[in-house]
């Protein structure tokens, strides 16, 4: 199947690496500077070190708001951008699965799960789709607020049929 090619490019974008992570920075025409994170995921699979170095954790934030008073509400660039950024990512880290974890802070996670789900199942006929086939799974999460209370959450796996541990991460996370 041919690739749709998208009217709209995205943001140019730098990143920089550590042995902890990975991430990736773009500004924004308003003057939004993103950035987009890759980190160990260790923590979702109980501390079993044969797992160590192969989920990662991904996230992406504005992290400077000096913009324009003029910031547009929607710019479907982000969305572009994070998907050229995580398809490459993806693309060069087969041996890889990754997390999304919907932040909770504000209680926004359901519209952060929806919206993200909806920007990779767009990637999935475009030049953003990923060149490794991917298994998308939603797990609904409990975790506990910093006022120690419970909210739920979503966990998204990309499940990278090429990861070495990629059936042990799913049953992992689908136990329990």
């Amino acid at each position: 199947m041919q690739k749709a090619s998208s009217s709209v490019r995205h943001y140019s974008y730098t990143h920089t690496s550590s042995q902890f992570a990975t991430i990736f920075e773009f500004t924004t025409d308003s003057g939004l500077v993103y950035g987009v994170y890759f980190v160990g995921g260790e923590k979702y699979l109980g501390g079993n070190p044969n797992y160590r170095g192969y989920i990662k954790e991904f996230g992406f934030d504005t992290i400077s708001a000096n913009h324009t008073s003029e910031v547009p509400t929607r710019d479907v660039r982000i969305k572009y951008t994070i998907l050229a950024i995580l398809k490459e990512y993806i693309d060069n880290n087969i041996h890889s699965s990754i997390i999304y974890v919907c932040d909770y802070s504000d209680g926004r996670q359901q519209k952060r799960s929806k919206l993200f789900n909806r920007w990779f199942d767009d990637s999935e006929n475009s030049e953003y789709k990923p060149d490794v086939s991917i298994t998308k799974y939603i797990i609904p999460v409990d975790v506990e607020n910093e006022y120690g209370e419970t909210v739920k959450t979503d966990v998204v796996l990309l499940n990278l049929e090429t990861c070495l541990f990629s059936k042990e991460f799913v049953s992992y996370l689908l136990s329990d």
